[in-house]
């Protein structure tokens, strides 16, 4: 189980990694509009599995405090 949480916080944070260098691609003056649209789908994709994944730990967090 500790592995499977390691290994899920690791996910994420190569998930965060991989949106930050996303951004700098973005903030680069010269950006090819189809590395541009590649780019922006595999970000929406990365937004939505780290949203679900901190949505869990939010529902988790909220149970642990209601059974206090």
């Amino acid at each position: 189980m500790a592995n499977k949480k390691l290994n899920r916080k690791e996910t994420i944070r190569e998930k965060v990694i991989e949106l930050e260098k996303i951004v700098q691609y973005f903030e680069n003056e010269e950006i090819d509009l189809d590395e541009a649209i590649e780019k922006y789908e595999k970000a929406d994709i990365l937004v939505k599995e780290v949203s679900k994944v901190l949505k869990g730990y939010e529902t988790r967090i909220e149970k642990i405090a209601a059974d206090k």
